[in-house]
């Protein structure tokens, strides 16, 4: 009311329902009323043209030292309606909880992320384009200290020659049947991206920690992995024989940043715990080993429920701006009727692909070798920002759990 512009740098920060007097919601309301109908808002507009109490408005205005510092006032009814918001949502569902529904974990965590607003809602075209100047400086700088990688590397050509790194805020699915080496292609990325400074955190709802460092054993030294796990001489003496002969290697690769957890199926428990490993140990990059084994409130449908899983991670993505690598399984068809896998062959869910920034495909071909290698096509089914389509060849060893580049590679 002191300065009608002031209101335009503070809409769509707070609105009516921010305020917890019946007064405050409805002066606001009639404000926000009257911007958006063009028409002025000062003290005696409002009071002639609404039922507002004048004397009520006065009060506002005359306490009120200026409009200089709006977006600071916007910003604390904001904080505090969002903490009241939270509070009543942390007690309802606490409520339900202690009467034995778990499924209200899940909702809880749901309604937090969608308490969460920005600072700065919206940005004006100018600030849009100094935005991405300073975006394109920092990636300049990034390739040209890294050899073109402005994420964090995987270590796997095919990907790094086309993603130039895994990108903050996206996410990435990594769709493959059984035993096509989801599993090892993300831990080959975990460990070169530790290596590279970018601590990495892995939920692994389908192995134990011990599993995964055997296969982390077997690819840092290339050693046979399934001769690991089941204590062959041969294979664990020349393991520790390479370990000793290297001891400086081996205590890097011991401190590699890598944070495991093994025990949270739930959404709720896995966004928690990657938003702590980002609080507490700065992880640039989050690996889900996977989609489909991930647990489901009992009410919804698989379809949806499988949808709210990516949606929560690809907002979480967004909110930490670190990359996230999903793995998913894909439709049985794809080895039924011996081709290429295609989006719709994403299992369980077509909201899949709606939330992936990009998601990579992986087809097994019928080159096998001698040496117990085989190849592995990569396709890029969609990606936002990028060609697809299919064409790179890796090179896969599942006894030393590695990818390596193939014969052919992208054009």
């Amino acid at each position: 009311m002191i300065d009608n512009s002031a209101y335009w740098k503070i809409a769509g920060v707070v609105s009516p329902e921010d305020f917890t007097t019946k007064f405050h919601r409805e002066a606001f309301a009639a404000i926000r009323d009257a911007a958006d109908a063009g028409q002025p808002f000062d003290l005696v507009t409002l009071s002639e043209t609404t039922h507002l109490d004048l004397s009520e408005l006065a009060t506002l205005v005359n306490e009120t030292p200026g409009s200089a510092n709006v977006s600071t006032y916007a910003k604390i009814v904001r904080d505090r309606a969002l903490l009241r918001q939270a509070s009543a949502a942390i007690a309802q569902s606490l409520e339900r909880i202690n009467g034995g529904d778990f499924d209200a974990i899940a909702e809880l965590a749901t309604r937090l992320e969608g308490l969460q607003r920005s600072d700065s809602p919206t940005c004006d075209f100018y600030e849009a384009l100094q935005a991405g100047l300073q975006q394109i400086e920092t990636a300049q700088i990034a390739a040209r200290e890294s050899s073109g990688i402005v994420g964090a590397p995987t270590g796997i050509a095919a990907l790094d020659d086309r993603l130039r790194g895994l990108q903050g805020g996206k996410l990435i699915i990594l769709a493959a049947r059984p035993s096509l080496g989801k599993t090892a292609l993300s831990l080959q990325a975990a460990q070169a991206a530790a290596a590279a400074g970018f601590p990495v955190g892995i939920m692994s709802l389908e192995m134990g920690a011990g599993e995964i460092a055997i296969r982390a054993f077997a690819h840092q030294y290339q050693v046979n992995n399934s001769a690991l796990a089941f204590g062959d001489a041969e294979d664990v003496e020349a393991l520790t024989h390479k370990i000793a002969a290297n001891q400086e290697h081996a205590e890097q690769f011991k401190r590699l940043p890598i944070y495991i957890d093994e025990d949270t199926f739930d959404v709720a428990g896995i966004l928690g715990r990657i938003t702590e490993w980002h609080r507490r140990y700065g992880i640039k990059f989050a690996i889900v080993d996977h989609l489909q084994l991930v647990d489901l409130p009992r009410d919804r449908n698989r379809n949806d429920g499988l949808g709210d899983v990516t949606r929560s991670l690809k907002l979480l993505a967004k909110r930490l701006d670190i990359p996230v690598m999903l793995l998913c399984q894909l439709n049985r068809s794809v080895d039924r009727e011996q081709r290429k896998p295609k989006l719709s062959d994403l299992r369980d869910s077509g909201n899949i692909e709606q939330d992936a920034d990009i998601v990579i495909g992986l087809n097994g071909t019928l080159d096998n070798y001698s040496d117990g290698t085989r190849d592995i096509e990569v396709g890029f089914l969609k990606y936002r920002g990028g060609p697809v389509g299919w064409g790179g060849i890796m090179r896969f060893n599942g006894r030393t759990q590695t990818f390596r580049k193939g014969a052919i590679g992208y054009e």
